[in-house]
């Protein structure tokens, strides 16, 4: 299956949360800079094996998937457990440093209906 922009669909990670299992993967075209149409988007299911459903119910294995984040080629991504809290930790590229590959660990917070969302950075 392909991305919304004929690139993969790759870098799976699931994050269990209360029950629920979340899957965050990279959408499209990584690795060209500035010009990278890379994005992370997220699907939750009950189960482990799935089926993953997008915030509007559409399974991801049919092209669903919530969009998280779409900056400058955002992807790679790994969601991670710690002591601090839930992180997404995930590669971009710079548009500021001339497309300068980037390493980004951002918290995740939780809605109020259990979907994740990226937090600020601490100061």
């Amino acid at each position: 299956m392909a991305g919304r922009h004929g690139g993969a669909i790759e870098a799976s990670s699931i994050l269990e949360r209360d029950g629920r299992f979340y899957l965050f993967v990279s959408f499209d075209e990584c690795c060209k800079g500035v010009a990278s149409t890379y994005n992370i988007r997220v699907g939750r299911a009950d189960r482990i094996e799935g089926p993953y459903r997008d915030r509007d119910g559409k399974d991801m294995a049919e092209g669903g998937g919530s969009l998280m984040l779409a900056t400058i080629g955002p992807g790679g991504q790994e969601a991670v457990r710690t002591s601090r809290g839930d992180l997404l930790a995930f590669h971009y590229y710079d548009g500021d440093e001339a497309g300068a590959a980037k390493l980004q660990f951002s918290p995740l917070l939780w809605t109020s209906d259990g979907w994740p969302e990226l937090g600020p950075l601490p100061p």
